[in-house]
């Protein structure tokens, strides 16, 4: 589980290793030009390019991988 305050910025990430899924269970963010709130579900594939995430109110999100944690910088 993560939390994230409103205004908090994280940039742009690959995962080589692993699929992502993020679950919101409270709060707003947005992902490139989509906007996530409670209930929704955001997927990145392995390796592929995300974010940067941007908080529009305090979330929090149910974070799962499928495989080793590795975050690589996209920028």
């Amino acid at each position: 589980m993560r939390k994230f305050k409103a205004g908090v910025t994280i940039l742009a990430q690959i995962h080589p290793k692993a699929n992502k899924w993020d679950y919101t269970l409270s709060g707003e963010w947005k992902e490139s030009e989509k906007t996530y709130t409670k209930g929704t579900l955001f997927h990145a594939s392995k390796g592929e390019a995300h974010s940067p995430y941007v908080a529009k109110a305090e979330v929090v999100s149910l974070t799962f991988f499928d495989g080793p944690l590795t975050i690589m910088n996209a920028c």
